[in-house]
């Protein structure tokens, strides 16, 4: 192995993976740290040498994480970024130093693609023929899918900076070539910190690196966000977030077409400014081109603006509603709806709105459990809860919750319960598996230690079963109730045979 230059690089691929040098080869190649006074360092006014982005947003040898949600347009952005900077242009109002060259390295898009988001981003940026060739030869591509972590840095970044010697390298996406856990410390800091940064350095020139959000479970992400804790948005280690000098983070704000641009990070460098030409901010409202053949990212305009902000209001809304869902037991909707009013969410129309959303969305599992006087009460429980303690009521009934209530294909289709082993029939009623308030006989128990009923889609229906955890002795039996029209219940087998049925959890 030749001309590697630095000793982290050494020893990581010493310790870990392609090859072992003899220690006096190693002594040999490995130069100390220098350290220099204080006094020494000298601060650029105007002129920066290693300035790559004005105002030292990003310098030589630093990196940028660009941090976005999937399928949203981050490779159009980047695209849109390189070719504006290889003009000396600004983007998104980032202002290049001077004009960059770039090398871009990712493992997402063929040709064609490229060529598409190539065309598109100088037809919406309107480049005459003589501009179009100018940024276009600035700019280098390269597909890479096959190698990972310190092999793809030494063979396949190291001699791409050697050949084409850029401002910028940018990797698309990081996760392509990480080749470990992107929760751990140790793989982002070592992919990151021990292979990217020397390289860096090396060949004075800055990085750009693509990363992905989590999927967020409601649309849109963070709301309650503000400042640098946008900078904590991608998926995994902190790593992500504490390695570059800078981090874009593109939001999604619950629109098809329109997202939030935020710096995160060293975003006050930038001097951005509210529409009011005043307010200094780090965030601004971008939008997808509407022109034909156009892949482009333009500024919002005010309506768009504004209609963001009244989906990000309403999901505020929701999410204040859903925090009052428990985690681990059913609550009642119209409980949730009063809990919503005297907390002020919003109105009870917009309320039941939301439920039903989530109800139709499956967010929420809507059942209906069964009360001694009046209609049954409408209950909602979170699909993810294990859902309820068990405990018995004055009368020995056995309270608790189960599968949600699911359509079977007549009001006295028989399901299970499985209750230590044995079996029972239980009946239906409304085309519905019914599952609180279960009667107990004189055998039933006022306490029950453990969960109730575990959920499963495909638990209904006939000679399917439900499974009560936890110990309850003694056995309940489950008695028939004429008022519900729910049939008889008496032991049907015993120790899971096969006329019980499989038992699912």
């Amino acid at each position: 192995m030749e001309n590697i230059g630095m000793s982290e690089y050494i020893v990581e691929n010493i310790d870990g993976m392609d090859e072992d040098l003899p220690s006096h080869d190693l002594e040999e190649q490995i130069v100390p740290p220098v350290a220099r006074p204080l006094g020494e360092l000298q601060r650029h006014l105007q002129n920066d040498p290693d300035e790559l982005l004005k105002d030292r947003y990003l310098c030589k040898g630093g990196g940028l994480l660009l941090v976005g949600p999937t399928g949203v347009g981050k490779s159009s952005m980047s695209m849109q970024c390189m070719l504006s900077w290889a003009l000396g242009w600004p983007s998104f109002d980032i202002t290049p130093a001077r004009p960059l060259k770039s090398l871009l390295i990712q493992a997402e898009n063929d040709d064609g693609d490229l060529a598409e988001m190539r065309d598109g981003v100088i037809a919406g940026l309107g480049l005459n023929d003589h501009d179009a060739n100018q940024a276009t030869n600035g700019i280098f591509v390269c597909r890479e899918d096959t190698r990972v972590s310190a092999r793809f840095f030494g063979e396949a970044v190291r001699p791409l900076l050697e050949e084409h010697r850029p401002d910028l390298i940018w990797i698309d996406p990081a996760l392509a070539y990480l080749g470990g856990e992107t929760n751990s410390q140790k793989d982002v800091g070592a992919f990151l910190r021990n292979h990217l940064n020397p390289l860096l350095r090396e060949f004075e020139c800055g990085a750009v690196i693509i990363h992905h959000t989590n999927k967020p479970s409601n649309g849109i992400e963070k709301s309650t966000w503000s400042g640098s804790d946008f900078a904590y948005l991608g998926s995994g280690s902190a790593e992500w977030a504490n390695w570059p000098r800078a981090i874009m983070a593109l939001r999604n704000v619950g629109s098809q077409t329109v997202f939030e641009l935020i710096a995160g990070k060293r975003g006050w460098r930038l001097g951005w400014r509210s529409p009011d030409g005043v307010t200094r901010t780090t965030s601004q409202f971008i939008a997808h081109a509407r022109g034909e053949g156009e892949i482009y990212w333009r500024p919002a305009t005010n309506d768009e603006i504004e209609a963001t902000r009244t989906i990000q209001k309403n999901h505020e809304r929701q999410n204040l509603l859903m925090a009052l869902v428990p985690a681990n037991r059913p609550i009642a909707k119209n409980d949730l709806i009063e809990a919503g009013q005297r907390a002020k969410i919003a109105g009870i129309h917009k309320l039941r709105r939301y439920i039903n959303d989530w109800v139709g969305s499956g967010e929420l599992i809507e059942t209906k459990q069964r009360r001694n006087n009046g209609p049954a009460a409408v209950m909602l429980s979170r699909p993810d809860a294990q859902l309820g303690d068990t405990a018995a009521d004055d009368s020995g009934c056995l309270q608790g919750y189960g599968q949600a209530g699911m359509p079977v294909n007549n009001p006295h289709e028989e399901a299970r319960l499985v209750v230590n082993d044995d079996t029972y029939s239980i009946g239906v009623v409304n085309n519905n598996l019914l599952h609180p308030g279960l009667s107990c006989g004189q055998n039933g128990t006022n306490s029950i230690d453990g969960k109730v009923l575990s959920r499963s889609q495909s638990s209904t229906g006939p000679g399917k079963s439900l499974t009560v955890r936890g110990s309850i002795p003694p056995v309940p039996v489950i008695e028939p109730d004429v008022g519900n029209q729910m049939e008889g219940a008496a032991p049907t087998s015993t120790n899971g045979s096969a006329e019980a049925g499989a038992t699912e959890e």
